[in-house]
C-alpha cells in the first residue's frame, strides 16, 4: 500500500535527523506545513468584500476613528502604542501587557535604564494624560472595563490558540458595535520561533457564521501580517 505523502515527509524527516545540519537546525515535518490542524475554518468570501491591503501594520490606523478609547494588548517597547497615540489621537490608550518580560529582540533598553519593563514603561509614558496603563492577563484585564467600552483594540498578547480565543471572547463584549479589532501574527505558525500560533484559528473562527469584516490586511516582511476586523453585532 502506498504511504500519504505526508507520512513520506515525516518519514523523511526523521531519517534526516542523524544528520548534523538538521540537527543545528532542528528542522521538523511542521517547517513544511506538515502540521495543518491547526487552521480553523476558511474565510468566507462575503467576510473580505470591503478588505483593502496595506504594506504595513501602522497604514491601516487611518480606519481608526479620532479621540475614540483604545487599547493595545502586549505592549513591548510602545513603538505601535506611539503610532496609536500620533496618528488616532485617542481619548484614552489601555495599554496592557504581563510587564514582566526582559529586553526585547536582543535589545537592552530595561537593562541599561536599571528598570524592569513595567517601570520602564510607566516613565516613558509618566506625561502623556491619555496613557493607562494596566498589568495582568490581556482576558482578565479585559474584564474589568464595561461591556461596549472599546471603539479600537490592537492584539498583540499570548499568540497561542487559548488565550486568543479568550481574549476574543471577552472583546467582543467590551468592543462597541462596529468598532475594529486588529489582530497581529495572523498565522498559525511561526518560522523564526519554530512554533505553533493560534491567532489565524482563533479569528478564523470568530468570523465564521458571523456578520463581521475583515477591512484590512497588513504586510509584513517576516510574514507575520496583522488582519483588522470591524465588529458587527
Amino acid at each position: 500500500m502506498k504511504i500519504p505523502v505526508l507520512r513520506e515527509i515525516e518519514l523523511f524527516f526523521r531519517g534526516l535527523k542523524k544528520y548534523k545540519f538538521v540537527k543545528l537546525f532542528q528542522l521538523k515535518p511542521i517547517d513544511l506545513g506538515y502540521y495543518t490542524m491547526n487552521l480553523g475554518p476558511a474565510i468566507d468570501q462575503k467576510h473580505l468584500e470591503k478588505c483593502k491591503v496595506y504594506a504595513n501594520r501602522f497604514m491601516p490606523l487611518e480606519l481608526v476613528p479620532k479621540n475614540t478609547i483604545c487599547a493595545e494588548i502586549g505592549v513591548a517597547y510602545g513603538e505601535y502604542s506611539d503610532e496609536i497615540l500620533k496618528i488616532v489621537n485617542p481619548k484614552e490608550l489601555h495599554m496592557i501587557d504581563l510587564y514582566s518580560w526582559g529586553d526585547f529582540w536582543g535589545r537592552d533598553y530595561f537593562k541599561s535604564s536599571g528598570k524592569n519593563h513595567y517601570e520602564w514603561i510607566k516613565d516613558k509614558y509618566k506625561d502623556d494624560e491619555r496613557v493607562k496603563i494596566k498589568k495582568g492577563l490581556s482576558f482578565e484585564v479585559l474584564e474589568q472595563y464595561p461591556d461596549e467600552y472599546f471603539d479600537y483594540v490592537y492584539v498583540d498578547g499570548g499568540h497561542d490558540y487559548e488565550t486568543v480565543k479568550k481574549d476574543i471572547e471577552v472583546l467582543l463584549r467590551k468592543i462597541k458595535n462596529n468598532g475594529i479589532i486588529a489582530f497581529n501574527d495572523y498565522t498559525y505558525f511561526s518560522v523564526n520561533e519554530n512554533m505553533e500560533y493560534g491567532v489565524e484559528r482563533a479569528v478564523n473562527e470568530m468570523l465564521y457564521n458571523s456578520n463581521h469584516e475583515v477591512i484590512a490586511y497588513a504586510m509584513a516582511l517576516s510574514h507575520m501580517n496583522d488582519i483588522v476586523i470591524r465588529v458587527h453585532k
